[in-house]
């Protein structure tokens, strides 16, 4: 192999790293569904470790606020680097930016999760909400629960 072709295959190689890099990030689309009203807003946290989820929004890698309307919210997010997380959703309804409990801790507000993971004597757990994010277009579909 003589030196233009190396230079050429170097330059192929490295394009196409410089191409791979470019893709390793996406837009993930979650749709949300089955609000009892429209009131308030929805709040949606996205995780990529179990540490905080789903309750403290502090820890999560996004955090955002949409509206709702028609009973569903869609919320777009570009740029989301690949990798795995767990969404996590409340419903708003007061629009006070929290989950709002009554007695014995029952939620009073509706809550979701990726994979529609089931809250079983508590929150949902991020093993059974976690999912991986690998291609340049992803759809996270969510019940609300109440």
């Amino acid at each position: 192999m003589n030196k233009t072709s190396v230079f050429i295959l170097f330059s192929l190689l490295t394009l196409a790293q410089s191409a791979e890099a470019q893709t390793c990030s996406g837009k993930l689309t979650v749709s949300v569904t089955g609000f009892r009203n429209n009131n308030g807003k929805v709040l949606v946290a996205i995780y990529n470790s179990p540490d905080g989820y789903p309750g403290e929004r502090e820890k999560s890698v996004v955090n955002v606020k949409a509206d709702i309307k028609d009973n569903s919210s869609v919320i777009e997010l570009d740029g989301l680097p690949f990798g795995t997380y767990a969404v996590a959703i409340v419903h708003d309804e007061n629009n006070n930016s929290q989950m709002d409990f009554g007695l014995f801790g029952i939620n009073k507000e509706g809550y979701g999760a990726s994979n529609n993971a089931k809250a079983n004597f508590g929150p949902p757990r991020y093993n059974d909400a976690k999912f991986t994010f690998t291609s340049s277009n992803c759809n996270a579909n969510i019940r609300i629960s109440y």
